[in-house]
């Protein structure tokens, strides 16, 4: 473990199923926290728990991840997600379970059971993964903050676990749920920041850097770094005006590299320019396992 994960598992305030929000940036680990907690539910306190993710190909992969473990250490699986999971569930007399849910398939989860005989109780924690979505002022958030006060007044001693790596309003967050605080800014590998314009790369000041005067100024938060010195045509400027093929180019294929662009089909046009652009030897890496998959998915 981490450090910070040692420190936020040993909290006295766990110990004693108090509810808990914690935040931290992406990939710091915060899901290995989570999924301790839940088997310590499981295994120790010998109640179900409920894990909450807001995409179902998220649900899919951590329902995947799981299954090891449960059938190592004795307990239930269940994805409810798309089409998939029954309300209410079917009781287990010796396994528990733990509940992989979308946001709308543990709100209609929690209704089920409290509908069903209140066996609402059988549920002794509820994990809610990027709890910013609470606030975020959509059909999706509004459900999750109504799911989340139906715990808070009809579920007797069930705790709730929340995390996220932005969270503004914390402090509203800890008020409404009744929880204790964890933050840490830990990142297990150093993150720099760059701003492009035009050729020209700047470097973005880390907060933490004292500025030499006390009078700050936007400027002095970013210093210009260096040029991008890829090869352009003019024809090339013309389908790549952002110079992502030059960016690219710096990284692979020793590295990868991840594209964040707006929309679907802007992924899909930047996806093409970017094939249609890439030397001849990039193109030639891994041929044939490249080959191999593109037989596979006409299958």
């Amino acid at each position: 473990l981490y450090e910070w994960q040692e420190q936020c598992l040993s909290l006295n305030g766990l110990k004693e199923k108090e509810n808990l929000i914690y935040s931290l940036p992406t990939s710091g680990g915060k899901t290995l926290v989570a999924e301790i907690l839940m088997l310590r539910e499981l295994l120790l306190h010998r109640k179900d728990a409920v894990f909450v993710l807001p995409y179902v190909a998220i649900v899919q992969e951590k329902v995947k991840a799981l299954a090891p473990f449960s059938v190592s250490l004795g307990f239930s699986v269940e994805e409810y997600a798309g089409a998939k999971g029954s309300f209410p569930p079917r009781k287990k007399r010796k396994r528990k379970t733990i509940f992989i849910c979308t946001i709308e398939k543990a709100a209609s989860l929690l209704n089920s059971l409290i509908e069903n005989g209140k066996r609402q109780n059988e549920i002794g924690l509820f994990v809610i993964d990027e709890l910013h979505m609470l606030g975020d002022g959509t059909s999706r958030g509004a459900l999750l903050e109504t799911m989340l006060t139906k715990v808070l007044h009809c579920c007797e001693g069930t705790q709730i676990v929340g995390m996220s790596a932005t969270l503004s309003n914390i402090k509203d967050l800890q008020i409404f749920l009744r929880a204790k605080v964890y933050e840490n800014n830990f990142r297990p590998v150093e993150l720099v920041e760059y701003i492009k314009i035009g050729l020209s790369i700047y470097e973005v000041a880390k907060e933490s850097t004292p500025a030499v005067n006390c009078a700050t100024t936007q400027e002095d938060k970013i210093h210009h770094s260096r040029y991008i010195t890829f090869p352009y045509s003019e024809e090339m400027e013309k389908f790549d005006p952002d110079h992502l093929q030059g960016l690219v180019s710096e990284v692979i294929p020793e590295k990868s590299c991840m594209i964040f662009c707006a929309s679907k089909k802007n992924c899909e046009n930047v996806a093409v320019m970017l094939c249609s652009a890439m030397p001849d030897k990039l193109r030639r890496i891994r041929e044939e396992e490249r080959k191999d998959l593109y037989k596979n998915l006409l299958i």
